[in-house]
């Protein structure tokens, strides 16, 4: 099971069973209340060297400010601090963002069922959203989508950012078609605290850029809280990243905006 480190919950190992039962154990393990902004987040942790600190703050605010990732909320973890049960090395930090599987926490604990498709590549054109160019689903890897598809070649966050189109990460979930209204209350109640990322909330029984959902459901299409570390790669910034790696309590993390 997860050990406990400065009030962090991390993961015993990396994804030692399949993605969707990795995802399922975590959405379940997360606490937080966007009311009352206590509880604990499912985060994403990126690796770089210290030296890109400054340049990885300020690429998170633009891509937060954007909405092409969750929210504004990380923490950064100094060498010698253990994260998802790995020490961070000398002259490197990690910063840890909120995973997108936080808004299906909430969703489950307010009593609607999330059923996680998969991930990949959305292309923006005009800053609007078109189409999976890519896409993963959680049924078929042990391995997040956004680990596989996350680099230069596959991302153009940041041209995204400055001209309005390029390509992100993304990921897919099915809830049943009468729970839109219960759906779009907790992602009201998500904006309030600063945590959104929607993309799309789709129709019944529609595709959603062009990926199909299951008879009587609707698909939510959600920004990849690893959009950040996307737009360092992008920048050369050499960077390990790890999706899903641990539970945090939200009181350990700082807004950026």
């Amino acid at each position: 099971m997860a050990n406990q480190e400065g009030g962090a919950r991390y993961s015993s190992a990396r994804h030692p069973i399949p993605i969707s039962n990795h995802i399922t154990n975590m959405m379940y393990g997360a606490t937080f209340n966007p009311e009352t902004m206590k509880g604990t987040v499912i985060t994403n942790l990126f690796i770089i060297s210290e030296k890109y600190i400054d340049t990885a703050l300020g690429m998170i605010e633009q891509v937060a400010f954007s909405e092409l990732c969750v929210s504004p909320y990380y923490k950064i973890l100094n060498a010698g601090e253990n994260v998802a049960g790995i020490t961070v090395e000398p002259g490197s930090v990690a910063i840890a963002t909120m995973c997108s599987i936080t808004l299906d926490s909430v969703l489950s604990r307010a009593g609607i069922p999330v059923n996680h498709r998969g991930g990949g590549i959305i292309q923006v054109i005009g800053r609007s959203p078109t189409r999976f160019t890519d896409f993963l689903s959680y049924s078929s890897t042990t391995i997040d989508p956004m680990e596989v598809l996350i680099g230069k070649d596959h991302t153009s966050v940041m041209k995204l950012i400055k001209t309005g189109s390029g390509r992100i990460l993304a990921n897919m979930r099915e809830v049943p078609m009468t729970a839109r209204e219960a759906v779009e209350e907790v992602f009201d109640r998500l904006e309030g605290a600063d945590i959104s990322g929607v993309i799309e909330v789709g129709g019944p029984n529609s595709d959603v850029f062009g990926i199909s959902v299951s008879r009587d459901k609707i698909g939510i299409v959600i920004a990849g809280g690893t959009n950040p570390a996307a737009a360092l790669i992008e920048e050369g910034i050499e960077t390990k990243m790890m999706a899903m790696s641990c539970l945090m309590d939200v009181s350990e993390m700082s807004k950026i905006m």
